[in-house]
């Protein structure tokens, strides 16, 4: 096994983030808007819940 693999460049950060966001590019029309903005939405409403719990002295 290779022990020094994120030392290429097919492994940067850039690339990785660049391939990451061309799948999710390529994903998106095929599961159509509405599922996306459910997710996205679902993912926002989770953060700010934490932010809030956070913020209000109360941590779970």
């Amino acid at each position: 096994m290779k022990e020094r693999w994120f030392n290429e460049a097919e492994y940067s950060s850039a690339a990785v983030g660049a391939r990451l966001s061309t799948d999710a590019a390529s994903i998106r029309p095929s599961t159509g808007d509405a599922i996306w903005n459910s997710l996205f939405w679902s993912g926002c409403e989770t953060v700010a819940g934490k932010i809030g719990s956070k913020l209000s002295g109360r941590q779970k």
